[in-house]
């Protein structure tokens, strides 16, 4: 049984310790989820909103930061815990070049090049010209 795992008991031993050993090594350290798959999109319905889809590798918590420099930075809220995500991003002004970067809750330190991408607004909407000054 040396191939599967389990150490075979040692001179003294009753065997439960040699159990115990294979449930040690049974716990490995688990992989954190990895970003598998992103992609930013434009509503077709509204020029100013954005959606992100995230697809990971196990089940997590993400977010996704996002701004420039007129704009200033934003965070999304975070997500519940699952394998796809799909993430709007609120705010965004007219004819304007967001970048975004996808965080894991937990696991994924932005600055350390995650995953993150480039989207830009379209024209401001006829039918909003009301709230524009």
């Amino acid at each position: 049984m040396t191939g599967c795992g389990v150490r075979p008991p040692l001179s003294g031993e009753t065997g439960e310790e040699s159990e115990v050993y294979e449930r040690r090594q049974s716990r490995s350290v688990a992989e954190p989820p990895r970003v598998l798959a992103h992609a930013a999109s434009i509503s077709h319905d509204n020029p100013l909103q954005a959606v992100v889809r995230v697809s990971l590798s196990q089940p997590a918590r993400v977010f996704v930061e996002y701004g420039n420099p007129l704009a200033g930075k934003f965070r999304s809220a975070i997500s519940a815990m699952a394998t796809e995500h799909r993430m709007s991003l609120a705010r965004l002004r007219a004819e304007t070049v967001y970048r975004y970067a996808i965080g894991v809750e937990d696991v994924t330190p932005l600055d350390e090049g995650g995953a993150d991408g480039r989207i830009g607004t379209g024209a401001w909407p006829k039918r909003l010209d009301i709230y524009q000054g």
